[in-house]
């Protein structure tokens, strides 16, 4: 007789595999009371931030052109609302400017109104709005990125970083943190809007119809807002590229139609042309100047943070035989940037993007401008850059145990924060008054007649005549300009009428 096969029994209990755990991001996201109200801690905190980096120029001057552009503005003086949007900045004072910015005048105006002529008012109110800047940068990255801890971490990074000096120690600098305010909230309700339906959609589209035309009107660059909302929404939402292109058309239709009528009614003479280039020689100079703002974003110091870049430099760096290192870095950038590309998530691209975009004006490709960098064009795309940064952070950080990943980018976010905050804190005081610019300035360009020839009349403004005179002759030596000899002649003119010899 055959065996019988038997089957063999299942054993009575079985433990079930257990679940992985969660990968805990190094920077945790806000739980209960304090997800409910981060929001606003967020506001506080960078408003704190703002404040005591920059609490300093409460004391300072005007300076620069805020003689020309706030002081000797008549419709200021005169709180013309209708002449500020009939008249670009290079209205009044001899400023040769066809900058068309009338929500940044008029940001003038209610300083004026508030706090009168005096400079501490308008100091407290671009700190202010650098602070607000900042939140929108915040409410911008977790709103497309759904996280808030490093949106926060991003924020604050952008409101330590030097290159915003420039937008805030000087008041007529205030365009740029106005047209990012509103940029980015115009973005940030967009993709909102994009994710919704209803009522709700629909007024979040309003509120980015609204924000987009006050960024346009803040400062140009602000006409790349419908753009970026394009790109944003289509990376984030899923939806096709066609029906993006035409919700964007449709819901910022109407405020470039209003910024159109607005800019075809200036009654302000166009202003000279910029210096002419042929598109071949900005090209040429492309790779340096992505070499330049790395420089100014990575390691921002006294040896390139100032206000006065000439074209003058890129000219000579073109003849010289390690000029080619330039295009070697800008094709090591790229493969880098086509890296992060690859291996990211939609939010990181969005802000790849953003940074693309918002540096795109002012690489004096398809617009002509009269300097080949500046510090403060830095401003608008730091504030994608700075997301892309935390997120690679975090990246990198992941692939430790989830203790060590928290230090490590604990760490790796406060040492960059204190050295921007050192930079930032060491170049805003430069900007205290007109000599102490033009002198730093001057050290640093010593091609520049402009920095050199306005230290002078800064000192002869302030009645240091003995330095002014010197300070005449020492450029006369350096240069045959003929203003020196006017601005000479003039000195001595008021010296002699003073009895002073």
């Amino acid at each position: 007789m055959s065996k019988k096969h038997r089957r063999t029994p299942a054993p009575a209990t079985s433990a079930a595999p257990a679940a992985a755990a969660p990968a805990v991001p190094p920077l945790p996201e806000p739980r209960g009371a304090l997800a409910r109200g981060f929001h606003a801690l967020a506001l506080a905190v960078l408003v704190a931030l703002s404040f005591a980096l920059y609490s300093p120029s409460l004391d300072d001057r005007y300076v620069w052109d805020d003689q020309a552009l706030v002081l000797d503005n008549q419709d200021l003086r005169q709180s013309d609302v209708a002449g500020i949007f009939r008249h670009t900045l290079g209205q009044w004072g001899g400023f040769q400017s066809d900058a068309y910015r009338p929500i940044q005048v008029l940001t003038h105006l209610i300083d004026r109104l508030l706090f009168g002529e005096g400079p501490a008012g308008a100091h407290a109110s671009s700190i202010l709005w650098h602070a607000l800047a900042a939140f929108a940068v915040y409410l911008l990255w977790s709103t497309l990125s759904g996280r808030k801890a490093p949106a926060l971490a991003a924020a604050v990074l952008f409101a330590a970083h030097p290159a915003a000096v420039e937008s805030v120690a000087y008041i007529s600098g205030r365009a740029d943190t106005l047209s990012l305010l509103w940029c980015a909230l115009s973005v940030a309700s967009y993709v909102a809007a994009s994710r919704r339906a209803g009522v709700l959609s629909m007024m979040l589209y309003t509120v980015s119809s609204l924000a987009m035309a006050l960024s346009a009107l803040s400062k140009e660059a602000g006409l790349m807002t419908p753009l970026l909302c394009l790109v944003s929404a289509w990376l984030l939402c899923g939806h096709p590229l066609g029906s993006q292109i035409v919700r964007a058309a449709a819901v910022h239709a109407s405020p470039l139609i209003v910024y159109a009528l607005l800019r075809s009614g200036i009654t302000t003479d166009p202003a000279p042309a910029a210096q002419a280039l042929a598109l071949s020689e900005r090209l040429l100079y492309l790779p340096k100047v992505l070499w330049d703002y790395t420089m100014l974003t990575l390691v921002p110091s006294a040896s390139n943070l100032h206000m006065e870049y000439l074209f003058g430099p890129y000219r000579r760096a073109v003849r010289e035989p390690g000029y080619f290192l330039f295009f070697v870095y800008a094709g090591l950038l790229s493969w880098v940037l086509w890296r992060a590309w690859s291996r990211s998530g939609p939010a990181v691209r969005a802000a790849l993007v953003w940074t693309a975009l918002a540096l795109s004006p002012v690489l004096n490709l398809y617009v002509k401008i009269n300097a080949p960098i500046a510090a403060h064009w830095l401003y608008a795309p730091l504030a994608g850059l700075c997301f892309a940064a935390v997120a690679g952070l975090e990246k990198l950080c992941g692939r430790l145990p989830a203790q060590a990943a928290r230090r490590v980018m604990i760490v790796a976010l406060a040492v960059p924060t204190l050295y921007l905050w050192a930079q930032t804190g060491s170049y805003a005081g430069v900007w205290s008054d007109d000599i102490s610019l033009y002198r730093y300035t001057a050290e640093r360009v010593p091609g520049s007649f402009r920095a050199a020839n306005n230290l002078c009349v800064a000192l002869q403004k302030e009645r240091r005549y003995a330095e002014a005179l010197a300070c005449f002759e020492q450029l006369k030596t350096e240069t045959s300009n003929p203003t020196v000899d006017h601005n000479l002649e003039a000195l001595r003119q008021e010296m002699a009428a003073s009895g002073v010899r």
